[in-house]
């Protein structure tokens, strides 16, 4: 990814990340909360434009990966005490077993586009509604976490200087990986499926199990997610974490800056339009100054072409320039 950059997009990458490193340093609380939020809402929407943006695959219930990612963690911290550097693995690993239900049945049966999308939303309803009824998850009153004032950063214990790193280092992971992926065999894959998989499966794509990929990799990212917005409110409710609106947040990002796009690619792609598109220009340039230096070759040209296209558009019999069939030798055996 850096290596695609020039001299000038590398200084400027690294004083953006001095300024973000220095940022919490001298800005207050609340432009520090703010861009954690930013942080945050750039780390889960690479995870859905993997999902959606690069592989084709509509997802209205991403929430669900949020929440069961918070719960899992947050019950693990509250019932058994285990922190959320280890409760992440299990997090990650109950968001996959969701998703990978919500793909084999999608994409088993066949189930595509907005019917996919509903098929999304039903099961983060019917987490939710589940969630709202379970008495050990805090049921409707909601699961508050403890908060210690020691300040263990182990177990995510910590003031908005811990949580603004942290979100820093998801978000800059997420592009990195999301660029990664898209260069990868893998990433070429998603690409195909999504402009059309017919076709995709035709040249030999495993798009069920290329799809499957993508479904486990977002759903596994957005579980993190999860993790990290339970430990930093420090409370979760189902009918908010799980919520459709919660949704509509995470994709925000991704559909106004562009499905399936990063500024390096989009970047990379203009300045070689520019190159071609300046070659171009230069390539007629230097035509024209040929054709001022002999002005008898464009008159040349012009009439060999005239007597190369005459009478090409009559019928063969008369045309000026290529005799009879029946004055030739022997044309009727050829033909």
């Amino acid at each position: 990814m850096i290596g695609a950059l020039n001299a000038r997009g590398r200084v400027l990458l690294a004083a953006l990340v001095a300024i973000l490193l220095a940022a919490p340093l001298v800005a207050d609380r609340y432009l520090v909360s703010v861009l954690i939020l930013i942080f945050y809402f750039t780390f889960v929407g690479q995870a859905w434009n993997l999902m959606m943006g690069f592989a084709g695959q509509l997802s209205l219930g991403h929430a669900l990966y949020v929440g069961l990612g918070g719960y899992v963690s947050a019950l693990l911290w509250l019932k058994f005490g285990i922190g959320p550097w280890l409760g992440v693995f299990a997090a990650v690993a109950v968001a996959c077993a969701f998703g990978a239900a919500i793909g084999w049945l999608g994409f088993r049966f066949g189930i595509g586009g907005v019917y996919f999308a509903l098929l999304t939303i039903a099961f983060a309803e019917f987490t939710r509604i589940a969630f709202d009824h379970i008495d050990y998850a805090g049921a409707a009153g909601g699961l508050f976490l403890r908060v210690d004032d020691d300040g263990r950063w182990w177990n995510l214990r910590g003031g908005p200087l811990l949580f603004y790193y942290l979100a820093l280092a998801l978000a800059a992971g997420a592009v990195v990986l999301t660029a990664w992926l898209s260069r990868t065999r893998l990433g070429y894959q998603w690409l195909a499926i999504r402009e059309d998989e017919a076709a995709a499966r035709a040249l030999g794509i495993n798009a069920f199990r290329a799809k499957m990929t993508a479904v486990l990799i977002s759903s596994a990212m957005t579980a993190v997610g999860g993790v990290f917005t339970a430990f930093y409110n420090n409370n979760l409710f189902a009918n908010r974490v799980f919520d459709i609106n919660r949704s509509i947040e995470l994709i925000l990002a991704p559909v106004v800056g562009g499905l399936g796009k990063l500024q390096r690619r989009r970047g990379r792609h203009l300045r070689d339009h520019r190159t071609q598109r300046r070659r171009q220009d230069h390539a007629v340039q230097h035509d024209r100054r040929r054709v001022r230096a002999r002005p008898g070759l464009d008159r040349l040209c012009r009439r060999a072409h005239r007597r190369r296209n005459a009478g090409r558009d009559l019928p063969p019999r008369h045309r000026p320039h290529l005799p009879d069939r029946a004055a030739v030798p022997g044309a009727e055996r050829r033909g």
